[in-house]
């Protein structure tokens, strides 16, 4: 299930969870979207709790969205990663080796706060101080 958080005009803010199905992705898509076209940088803020997969659809619809958008990876800013998984701060973090003009910033949820205040760019450092 996909929610759409509070981020301002200038940011895109997420939350997932349980079982994504293909309307999340086409929701999700549609915002990114619309976001790229204003120009700019599109900053993104992605909370995934509980995640318990996704349907066949919604992983077509994801892969092909994500290759339409391969062309913008410079339009990205400030993207942050939420999750209560272990592998999907993982898996972000590799994505984000692999994309270049992007960086995931990646948080546990103890630095939700902190990754959205960072995400909306109130605050300059991508972590809290130890």
């Amino acid at each position: 299930m996909l929610s759409e958080l509070d981020g301002g005009d200038a940011l895109i803010a997420l939350s997932f969870s349980g079982r994504l199905e293909k309307e999340d992705v086409e929701r999700a898509m549609r915002r990114l979207e619309t976001a790229f076209e204003r120009g700019g940088p599109v900053h993104l803020f992605i909370e995934v709790k509980g995640f318990q997969g996704m349907s066949l659809e919604a992983w077509v619809s994801d892969f092909t969205h994500g290759l339409r958008f391969l062309g913008r990876l410079k339009q990205f800013g400030r993207v942050a990663i939420v999750s209560d998984q272990g592998w999907i701060r993982t898996a972000s973090r590799i994505e984000s080796a692999v994309l270049p003009h992007v960086t995931y910033e990646v948080y546990p949820p103890a630095q939700r706060d902190h990754a959205l205040a960072w995400a909306k760019g109130e605050v300059s450092d991508p972590h809290p101080a130890p």
